[in-house]
């Protein structure tokens, strides 16, 4: 993840998998626990009951490599997969 500061500077912070959150969809990795988070919501989604699964949201905390500095975006790029938030319109 990279941040990016009020000043044009920015720093990056590593968020892995299994550490901060796991899959998604349930049924794709039944595990829930991560040492460095928590499972926030599971629930269900128009997408989630045609495959009769749930999907669960993750919370964690990472902090501000330059805390002194303002955050203006954060900008998530995946490693080895298709990895990023999402909102539904």
């Amino acid at each position: 993840m990279t941040w990016r500061y009020a000043d044009g500077g920015q720093g990056e912070t590593d968020v892995v998998y299994g550490q901060h959150l796991r899959n998604l969809w349930l049924d794709r990795d039944p595990k829930s626990e991560v040492p460095a988070g928590r499972v926030a919501w599971t629930g269900s989604s128009p997408s989630a009951k045609d495959f009769k699964t749930q999907i669960r949201l993750y919370e964690y905390t990472l902090d501000n490599p330059r805390p002194e500095v303002e955050v203006t975006s954060l900008q998530w790029f995946g490693g080895m997969s298709i990895s990023a938030p999402s909102s539904s319109p």
